[in-house]
């Protein structure tokens, strides 16, 4: 019989007290199996940044743990490691699972027909291994068998399914037994430098040396620790010349952590991911995309953390693919945005971090004749190295505009000027070296593909509206810092004499000739509204604009339900149209398109497949709650702050809240919201400046208070109540009770208050359907 998993609902709370984000509230979102999950995107995952595994049973398996690090690349490509497989002596009759989102512990049961295995399973932040722990009953005994793969390119490994004479069942696997015995005879891994496998006191370790000349070594030990206990403990070390990497290092990691032991490090972890869940909080009516938004900030703490490499597209659970790399023309981009707004700077920071580092891998992917002034990035790029710009103008431009983002939230002046100035104006000259004066006297673009689009076009809308927006930006902060930059003049004549963007009778175009006459999954021409939010949102020319333009867009027919394997439109369609209706005042378009995100294109798990992994798209399901939640961006050429609360809350929605969310401007903000009303808010100022406050409500402005003293003055538009006040550093301007802020609002869709992911009674009720 399955085993039947019993989970306390949350009480909804009727006084104004305080609430924390602990165990027990997460606990209603945890992820349950109740059989034995059979592929990747079904699997339970953990990771600390870098170390990562993924739990599930591939063919005649009773369960493995697959062996990532978000580190490891041959060449330009990640690259795999392999997997540790439980053996047991009888077979698999019944299988359970949770994933506790609040410890990050996986833990489960396997009932055999010789008893039962039981485990749990954590990735270490502090001690920087992977821990199982195995808790033996009845005449079941276990054994761990290492399965390597071999340390080649994963997109050269990929290509085996171009080969004709191959029939393979599961080339997604490549240690599925007839994709590996594939790959194994491919030039690429013959050709490979030999691998040495040793043992330092009880500890085995596996040197691989890499295409490229990188290499690393996984060191792991299992043991016998009591008369039904067993450990398993793993973790790797790599370095970008193997040359250099110690065949010891990984020995040590693994004798401090088992002298540490094991009570000590799950301690460890569980303060650590206790503090890292304890800021932000929110509760939304709909458990579904509540539970989503919390695997989403759970998935985040285990990608990658602070001093480590930014999110490529699988982050530290590893699938066949052939995108294993960072990838630039959508992906790293949305994958970094709900994290400045969700309150994690140190997570946040690790794309700009990255950059901040590297300019040189962004200086050598222009041709040497630009590299004096000039910078940008190939679609696809290593952590470690360039890929050759070849197309798609506007890529670096758009990663730079998530480091601006983050500067926005988390004001950093020094780091705006010495740091980030520099390499935006790169970007912002490598288009200029493209653009060419028309016999109308405008600047044009060259032709370019427009991001996933059949054909290429001059003047893309995508890339002129980066180009503007990187323009203006540097004007700005050349401006604002008296820099006293020549450039600054350059800039603002280019921009006076750009071409404006081509508009026909459906709305914005995706270029000169350019007409949208298909469905398109990319949004490259409604960048300017999201992220960019180059709109007066107060003009009704250009809000009907763009609302003609996304109609169009998302309005075209097909013959057969869409599923999630069309290409036609993808997950990341849904969750960037659900911000854009949210910016656009249109919150039951906002709500149906993220609807339709959760009912077509989730897996289990919540990963997100096309060819392969693709990360980004459930990162940016994250920010599309966000944007229904709250919003704001720079007005008036930044020197204004807009701020607007809960802009695409649906009349299905009956209330909803947040608390510690991070806005732009350097502002911290908590709201409530309850039947088409704002009914509690407090906004703190980190530094001095204008803000314009919108929300909803009509009631008791007069009881606006301020903790300094600053006056304001209010007007109202368009069903907006608008707040005008110059805050403070340090200053809060709050309304009505904003305790209730923090109080978890009820289910208003199964009544049953939770909600949980896996494979379970939960996730099936609302399995993929066709639209």
């Amino acid at each position: 019989m399955k085993q039947k998993w019993f989970v306390l609902g949350i009480a909804i709370l009727l006084a104004n007290t305080s609430f924390a984000v602990d165990g027990e509230y997460l606990s209603d979102f945890d992820l349950l199996w109740d059989r034995t999950p059979k592929a990747y995107e079904e699997s339970a995952f953990l990771g600390n940044g870098e170390l990562g595994t993924c739990i599930w049973s591939a063919r005649d398996e009773i369960l493995h743990f697959d062996i990532g690090d978000t580190r490891v690349y041959s060449e330009k490509s990640r690259a795999p490691i392999g997997k540790f497989i439980l053996k047991t002596k009888g077979t698999t009759s019944d299988f359970s699972m949770r994933l506790d989102l609040h410890k990050a512990l996986a833990s489960g049961a396997v009932t055999t027909s010789k008893g039962t295995v039981k485990f749990q399973s954590l990735a270490s932040v502090k001690h920087d291994v992977v821990m199982v722990e195995f808790t033996v009953t009845g005449n079941e005994k276990i054994d761990i068998e290492l399965f390597a793969l071999p340390g080649a390119p994963a997109d050269g490994l990929y290509a085996i399914r171009k080969d004709k004479s191959v029939q393979l069942d599961n080339p997604n696997d490549f240690s599925d037994p007839e994709t590996y015995k594939a790959i194994m005879g491919m030039g690429l891994v013959k050709k490979l430098d030999p691998e040495e496998r040793g043992d330092a006191d009880g500890i085995e370790y596996r040197f691989v040396p890499l295409k490229g000349g990188q290499g690393y070594v996984l060191t792991w030990k299992f043991e016998k620790v009591a008369p039904n206990r067993y450990l398993l403990v793993w973790t790797t070390d790599y370095n970008q010349d193997v040359k250099a990497l110690s065949k010891t290092e990984g020995v040590a990691v693994i004798k401090n952590a088992l002298e540490a032991g094991l009570k000590q490090v799950e301690q460890d972890h569980v303060a650590y991911w206790s503090d890292y869940f304890a800021k932000p909080f929110i509760s939304i009516p709909d458990k579904r995309i509540e539970a989503n938004y919390w695997v989403q900030m759970y998935k985040y703490g285990s990608a990658t953390r602070p001093g480590a490499l930014p999110i490529d597209l699988m982050g530290p659970w590893f699938r066949a693919t052939p995108w294993p790399r960072i990838w630039a023309n959508l992906n790293v981009q949305l994958s970094y945005l709900p994290m400045a707004v969700g309150n994690q700077p140190g997570i946040a920071s690790t794309l700009a971090d990255w950059i901040d580092a590297n300019h040189d891998i962004f200086i050598q992917a222009v041709d040497e004749k630009y590299q004096h002034d000039s910078a940008s990035c190939g679609r696809g790029t290593s952590p470690y190295g360039p890929t050759g710009f070849w197309g798609e103008y506007g890529n670096f431009l758009w990663t730079l505009q998530d480091y601006w983002h983050f500067l926005r939230v988390y004001p950093d002046d020094e780091r705006a000027v010495q740091k980030f100035y520099p390499i935006l104006k790169r970007a912002n000259n490598f288009l200029i070296h493209a653009l060419s004066k028309g016999e109308d006297g405008l600047w044009h673009m060259p032709k370019d593909t427009s991001p996933e689009w059949k054909i290429q076009g001059e003047d893309t809308t995508y890339n002129l509206e980066l180009l503007r927006w990187g323009l203006e930006t540097a004007i700005y902060i050349g401006e604002q810092f008296n820099l006293n930059d020549s450039d600054t003049t350059r800039y603002q004549q280019i921009l006076k004499e750009l071409v404006p963007l081509h508009v026909s009778e459906d709305g914005i175009m995706l270029g000169k000739d350019l007409h949208l006459t298909g469905a398109h999954r990319h949004f490259s021409h409604l960048i300017g509204l999201y992220p960019l939010r180059r709109i007066d949102i107060d003009c009704a020319e250009e809000h009907a604009l763009y609302l003609k333009t996304m109609d169009h867009w998302l309005g075209f027919k097909f013959d057969k339900p869409l599923t999630r394997h069309s290409w036609s439109y993808k997950g990341y369609t849904r969750t960037a149209a659900t911000a854009m209706y949210a910016m656009l005042d249109e919150p039951e378009k906002a709500l149906d398109q993220l609807q339709q995100y959760f009912d077509l294109y989730l897996y289990p798990n919540t990963f997100y497949l096309e060819t392969g992994p693709v990360i980004e798209t459930p990162l940016s399901s994250a920010a599309a709650l966000q944007e229904l939640l709250i919003q704001s961006w720079g007005i008036h050429n930044y020197t204004t702050n807009l701020v607007r609360l809960f802009p695409g809350i649906s009349a299905r929605w009956p209330e909803a809240c947040f608390d510690g969310f991070r806005a732009e401007g350097g502002y911290t903000v908590s709201a409530r919201y309850t039947q088409g009303q704002t009914r509690a808010f407090r906004i703190t100022a980190d530094r001095a400046g204008p803000l314009q406050l919108r929300f909803k409500s009509g009631k008791d402005l007069a009881k606006i208070q301020s903790t300094q003293g600053s006056s304001w003055k209010t007007s109202f538009l368009n069903g907006w109540t608008i707040v005008h006040v110059d805050l403070k550093k340090g200053e809060s301007i709050h309304y009505g009770s904003v305790e209730d802020c923090r109080i978890p609002v009820a289910d208003a869709e199964t009544k049953e208050g939770h909600f949980h992911f896996g494979l379970n009674e939960f996730y099936e009720k609302t399995g993929e359907v066709d639209l």
